[in-house]
C-alpha cells in the first residue's frame, strides 16, 4: 500500500495477496459528547450568545437526567445543570399515557432568557398558550402571558425578533392581548401590542425571516378558485407595508423551511400533495433562481436547513429518498444545489428534524434516529465541517480461478478500481462515488496471470 501524489491512496494487490486493511474515518465530530442522548425526539436546536446549545422536542430525559422537553447544553455537549425547566410544557392531551406537550421553536435573547414556542397550554404548571418566556435559569416569567382568542380556532406561529428587540408574531387571530389585530402584530418583550404597526396583509400567515433592516418574509396561506390550498411568500418593510417589488408565484401544497443566504437569495422548501418535497432557491426579488437545481426528495420531507460558511447547504429530512436512489437523513448540497456525495462519509442516519451549523461549519443535528454510521447516537449528534479524506478498507480473497476484492466505499471519496494490462500499464475497470457501503468485484485469474490490481481514491 502506497500513497500516490495528490493524496490519492493506491493499494497494489497481486492476486495471491490475502488481505490489506486500512483505517476508515468517520465524519462524526467526537469533540462534542452527548453521552446517551435523549429518550425521545429532538425538534429544534438553537445557540445562544454564550455559545450554549438550546435543544427542544418531545423528550423527558437527557443523558439519564430528567429534563422536560427543553435543555441547555454546554458547547462540549454536557448538560448545563443551571438551567431547569421544571415540569416543562403540558398540552392537556395524552397519547400512550404521556402528555403530548412539546417544544418546537426556541428564540434566544441577549440576556440569556428565551421565548419557547410549541404545543402547550401550561409551562411548569403556569398557564401559557403556545408561547412562554423562560428566564436564564429555565423558570417561567409569569408576567408574560399571551391571549389571542379561542385557541381551538386561532393559532400563533413561532415568533421572531427585529433589530430593535421587538417581537413579531404571526398566525391566525383577530385579537391579541385584547387589541384588535389581524394575523400579524408587533409587541414589546413584555407582551404589549404596538398599535402603531398596521401591516398590509390578509389571510393566515407564518413569519419566516426578519432581515437586519427590519423587513420581513412571511408565508401567506390561501385557497385558489378550486379550493386547493396554496402558499405564497410575501415581503413587508419594517413598518408592515407590502413590498411590491418582491414577486413570488403561489405554490400548491405546503410550505416548509426557509433560509436566506448572505447574498439575499432565498432557499425555500415546498411540499406537494403527492409527498414529494422540493428545495428551490429564489432570487432576492422573489423570482425563481434558474441556476439552482437541487435533487427532489420523495417519500419523505425536508425538516431542516442550514448554511455552512463556505456556501454549502445542509439539508435534514425524514427518511428521505434522494434522487430515488439514496436514502439519507442528512445530506449536503453544493452552492448551486448539486448533491455532495462525499458528505457525510459513512452510512449516515435517518429522520433528521433539526440542524444547527456552528460558526466553524460543524453541524449539530437531531431528530428521531438512534444510530449514526451504525453506532448508537440517541436523537442528537454532530458532524465535522467536512469529511476527512480517508482510505478505503480493502480485503482480498483468492481462489484457484477467482480473486474477490472488497473495499469500504466511504462517502468522502471517488474510487477507481484499476488493473494492469499486458504491458504493465494501469487500466481503469470501474470508477464510482462511494456510498458508505461495501463494494466487491470478482476477477478471473489463471496460474500464469501476472496482473496487479489497485483501488485509487481520487483527491478532492
Amino acid at each position: 500500500m502506497t500513497l500516490a501524489s495528490g493524496c490519492s491512496l493506491v493499494c497494489h494487490i497481486p492476486f495471491f495477496l490475502a488481505a490489506i486493511v486500512s483505517v476508515f474515518a468517520s465524519s462524526l465530530d467526537t469533540s462534542i459528547n452527548f453521552g446517551s442522548g435523549f429518550d425521545r425526539e429532538v425538534l429544534v436546536i438553537r445557540r445562544d450568545k454564550q455559545g450554549r446549545l438550546l435543544v427542544g422536542g418531545r423528550f423527558d430525559t437527557f443523558n439519564g437526567e430528567s429534563r422536560a422537553k427543553i435543555v441547555r447544553l454546554l458547547p462540549s455537549g454536557e448538560l448545563d445543570s443551571t438551567f431547569n425547566p421544571g415540569a416543562g410544557p403540558k398540552s392537556g392531551f395524552l397519547q400512550d399515557g404521556r402528555d403530548t406537550g412539546q417544544v418546537s421553536e426556541i428564540v434566544p435573547l441577549d440576556d440569556g432568557s428565551m421565548f419557547v414556542h410549541g404545543s402547550f397550554v401550561k409551562f411548569a404548571d403556569h398557564p401559557v398558550n403556545m408561547l412562554a418566556h423562560l428566564r436564564e435559569d429555565g423558570s417561567v416569567n409569569e408576567a408574560f402571558a399571551l391571549a389571542y382568542g379561542d385557541s381551538s380556532r386561532n393559532f400563533v406561529a413561532a415568533p421572531g425578533l427585529d433589530g430593535q428587540g421587538r417581537m413579531i408574531l404571526s398566525g391566525r387571530f383577530t385579537t391579541l392581548q385584547g387589541v384588535a389585530v389581524t394575523n400579524l402584530a408587533r409587541l414589546s418583550l413584555d407582551g404589549a401590542v404596538d398599535t402603531t404597526f398596521e401591516p398590509e396583509l390578509d389571510g393566515p400567515l407564518s413569519l419566516q425571516h426578519i432581515y437586519p433592516d427590519g423587513r420581513m418574509l412571511l408565508a401567506r396561506f390561501a385557497n385558489d378558485e378550486n379550493d386547493i390550498p396554496t402558499v405564497e411568500l410575501v415581503r413587508l418593510d419594517s413598518e408592515g407595508k407590502l413590498d411590491r417589488t418582491f414577486v413570488n408565484t403561489p405554490e400548491y401544497g405546503q410550505f416548509g423551511r426557509l433560509c436566506v443566504q448572505p447574498d439575499g437569495k432565498i432557499l425555500a422548501v415546498y411540499g406537494n400533495p403527492f409527498r414529494t418535497t422540493f428545495l428551490k432557491r429564489l432570487l432576492p426579488d422573489g423570482t425563481l433562481d434558474s441556476g439552482f437545481s437541487a435533487p427532489s426528495v420523495v417519500q419523505g420531507s425536508i425538516w431542516a436547513l442550514g448554511l455552512q460558511p463556505d456556501g454549502n447547504i445542509i439539508v435534514g429530512g425524514d427518511s428521505a429518498e434522494v434522487n430515488t436512489t439514496l436514502t439519507r437523513g442528512l445530506i449536503r448540497l453544493g452552492p448551486n444545489g448539486a448533491l455532495d456525495e462525499t458528505y457525510p462519509s459513512g452510512y449516515g442516519t435517518q429522520s433528521v428534524m433539526a440542524c444547527l451549523v456552528l460558526p466553524d461549519g460543524r453541524v449539530v443535528f437531531g431528530g428521531f434516529f438512534t444510530e449514526v454510521d451504525f453506532a448508537p447516537h440517541n436523537r442528537i449528534a454532530a458532524m465535522l465541517a467536512r469529511s476527512p479524506l480517508t482510505p478505503p478498507v480493502i480485503t482480498s480473497s483468492p481462489s484457484p480461478t477467482t480473486l474477490s476484492l472488497s473495499w469500504k466505499t466511504a462517502r468522502n471519496g471517488i474510487f477507481r478500481f484499476e488493473e494492469t494490462d499486458a504491458l504493465g500499464n494501469w487500466r481503469i475497470v470501474r470508477r464510482e462515488t462511494g456510498n458508505g457501503l461495501n463494494d466487491t468485484v470478482h476477477l478471473p485469474i489463471t496460474l500464469t496471470s501476472n496482473r496487479f490490481f489497485r483501488v485509487v481514491m481520487e483527491p478532492r
